[in-house]
């Protein structure tokens, strides 16, 4: 990953940070942790579709974690 892919993440998590400050999520979940931005995709919606800022911040975590994977995914290491 280039420093540009790296300060686009980090940018993306500073704004997906903002946008659910106010949102229902686990306990530390309002830290941009790929694991905690992975359980909003899947168990977000729950207590928090109807929120203002809930599809902007859906959006934005969805493009994080294609960016994480396009990164992460090496070939050699998946079987």
């Amino acid at each position: 990953m280039n420093f540009s892919g790296v300060f686009e993440i980090l940018n993306l998590r500073y704004q997906w940070e903002e946008l659910v400050k106010d949102m229902v999520l686990p306990s530390k979940g309002k830290e941009g942790t790929i694991d905690n931005i992975k359980w909003f995709i899947t168990s977000g919606a729950k207590g928090n579709r109807f929120r203002k800022g809930y599809d902007e911040a859906l959006n934005i975590a969805n493009q994080i974690v294609s960016i994480y994977n396009e990164n992460t995914n090496l070939p050699s290491l998946h079987r």
